[in-house]
């Protein structure tokens, strides 16, 4: 079963797909430690009871949240928060309006190519000892290296709550002929868009399963060497075997992600 860990503002908030579905939670994962991703952001949406954790993202600047396109495409900014500054997703102690959403000129809704976007915040981030603003990787690191997820998505597929507390696991990074065997073709979802492979892609997580991205972690930051080298974009179910958790590739839109 495939799934988008978070599903974009365009086609259905708050929704996870049958099969393909956003990034969302993380699945076999542990608390984190106060100082594993201090550039992690809620990106929270309003929905009909309010406003409530709809994808991840990260810091890279006073203003500029990066995410997933698919998280924020068709979005208004207006109806969007986003908090930071802690691991209890409910007592984040920094938040800010968002100004401005972009979403990567090259993004497509129907492959999920160029999965990536950016909130433009109406306050600003300053960098403290608990929140830093993230560095991004001019290259993907080596298949075998071990990368760092994060995320407040499901713990479980079939368990709609969300932890309170900051998860993290660690994925084996794939060779692209892995992730390829993996995910040959479009994967079918039938109420979604079918993403297919694409260089712009980068694979992680162990044949075995056990471990990954799962719904509502759309946009939260895969890190290795101190760099963050993916963002969460879309997986077959949540830590499945044989399924590994595919992210877009930051060193493909590192300069975009940068400009904007």
């Amino acid at each position: 079963m495939l799934r988008k860990v978070v599903v974009s503002a365009g086609i259905a908030f708050g929704l996870a797909f049958a099969t393909t579905v956003p990034a969302a939670a993380i699945v076999g994962g542990s608390p984190a430690a106060t100082d594993t991703a201090p550039y992690q952001v809620s990106v929270l949406m309003e929905g009909w009871v309010g406003k409530s954790h709809a994808c991840g993202g990260f810091l890279i600047g006073a203003k500029r949240v990066v995410t997933s396109a698919h998280c924020i495409a068709g979005a208004t900014a207006s109806k969007i928060e986003v908090r930071w500054g802690g691991l209890e997703k409910g007592k984040l102690p920094h938040s800010s309006g968002v100004s401005k959403v972009v979403v990567h000129p090259g993004w497509n809704a129907n492959t999920f190519a160029n999965d990536v976007g950016i909130l433009q915040l109406s306050g600003s981030a300053s960098e403290t000892g608990t929140v830093r603003f993230a560095k991004l990787a001019s290259s993907a690191p080596a298949p075998d290296t071990l990368a760092t997820v994060t995320g407040w998505g499901r713990t479980q597929a079939d368990d709609p709550s969300l932890p309170n507390a900051l998860q993290e696991t660690q994925l084996p990074i794939r060779t692209f002929a892995a992730c390829q065997a993996a995910y040959p073709g479009p994967q079918t979802a039938p109420t979604s868009p079918d993403p297919v492979l694409g260089s712009g892609m980068l694979c992680a997580g162990s044949d075995d399963g056990g471990s990954g991205i799962c719904t509502l972690d759309s946009g939260d930051p895969l890190t290795a060497d101190g760099m963050v080298v993916g963002i969460a974009s879309w997986s077959r179910g949540c830590g499945e075997p044989g399924s590994p958790s595919v992210f877009t590739d930051v060193a493909q839109v590192k300069s975009w992600a940068e400009s904007q």
